[in-house]
């Protein structure tokens, strides 16, 4: 049995988290490196990997139900979607926080989320890790593994586009 994750142990394996966005050039070391896949299917081994997974957190002060929840309003919130903002935190449905957090608004600017949602999700999946034992020694389980969001239809966060790179030995 895995002992509870301490507070050290999880940042470092969140730095550790790789995220296949395509985006990122991928190294030698991804080609040899195990992976582990998980997808948003709860029942599944590793479905808590999830943002769409139910594990409440709290954030500077704000409790969210879900990372989903979390990214879609620091998202909004970034760019001043005060409408947005507030009807992502009245759902805890996933969903709806993607489809909330979707929306065009005036002030979004792609090239600054883009370079800052890394960071943004960092904090975000730290602070649902370290409030939830159980899913940090899940975690903490993997190893040195590579972690894969299965979506292969997600070019930001899951795997498309990816097999393509790995076949050309990239």
């Amino acid at each position: 049995m895995l002992q509870s994750a301490s507070r050290g142990e999880v940042p470092s394996l969140l730095r550790r988290l790789q995220v296949l966005d395509g985006q990122r050039p991928v190294s030698d070391d991804h080609l040899t490196m195990p992976v582990t896949g998980f997808y948003h299917e709860y029942d599944e081994p590793y479905g808590a990997f999830s943002n769409w997974y139910p594990a409440s957190f709290t954030y500077a002060g704000i409790p969210y139900a879900n990372s989903e929840q979390y990214m879609m309003y620091q998202k909004m919130a970034m760019f001043g979607a005060a409408d947005q903002c507030r009807r992502i935190m009245e759902s805890s449905d996933p969903k709806k926080c993607k489809k909330i957090g979707g929306e065009r608004i005036q002030a979004f600017s792609g090239p600054l989320w883009d370079r800052l949602k890394g960071h943004i999700m960092e904090r975000g999946l730290l602070s649902k890790f370290a409030s939830n034992p159980t899913l940090a020694d899940l975690l903490l389980s993997t190893g040195d593994d590579l972690l894969c969001e299965c979506a292969p239809n997600d070019g930001e966060w899951g795997i498309r586009g990816m097999a393509g790179l790995f076949l050309a030995g990239h």
